[in-house]
């Protein structure tokens, strides 16, 4: 229930608390710490409109003006914890954003390159007659060895 009083628009504080989404004890507390203007008529409190949207919007005003000294304190801690980690270790690349990344490509090049080098060797070896006729190349390497041609200079060995 809004009443008029010297032209001023009053509430009643629970209609006050109802309209700006305070508890009714808030909005007597206010009142009774002169933070906004009221009237108390018999045993009910009464709010000016006007003065409770003003300390509204002060408070949310304070609010935003709270928020923006904790960000720029904040950043300004961020900036010199970073300052302060370059200064303590001044031989790590400062310009290199992407070193574990490059050192983790080449890695993973240089495992690609082994394999496919590995598999293509072995595909060679399988594939050529080595294994075939080793055990006939091995037999004929050690009888030379034990006998050397005699038709040669005895200088001359076969192994």
């Amino acid at each position: 229930m809004s009443i008029k009083i010297d032209g001023n628009e009053f509430l009643s504080a629970r209609e006050a608390s109802e309209i700006f989404s305070y508890s009714s004890d808030y909005v007597a507390k206010l009142c009774r710490e002169n933070l906004v203007v009221s009237k108390r008529i018999g045993r009910s409190r009464f709010v000016e409109k006007s003065s409770l949207e003003n300390f509204v919007l002060r408070v949310a005003q304070e609010e935003r003006v709270r928020l923006e000294n904790l960000r720029t304190q904040r950043s300004n801690k961020y900036r010199s914890a970073v300052e302060m980690a370059s200064l303590r270790a001044p031989l790590v690349d400062q310009g290199g954003k992407y070193t574990v990344q490059l050192a983790r490509l080449a890695a993973g090049a240089f495992g690609v390159v082994t394999f496919v080098l590995f598999f293509a060797l072995s595909y060679a070896v399988v594939q050529s007659d080595f294994f075939e006729n080793a055990e006939k190349n091995i037999a004929a390497s050690v009888q030379n060895f034990v006998q050397p041609d005699t038709g040669s200079n005895h200088d001359d060995f076969r192994y």
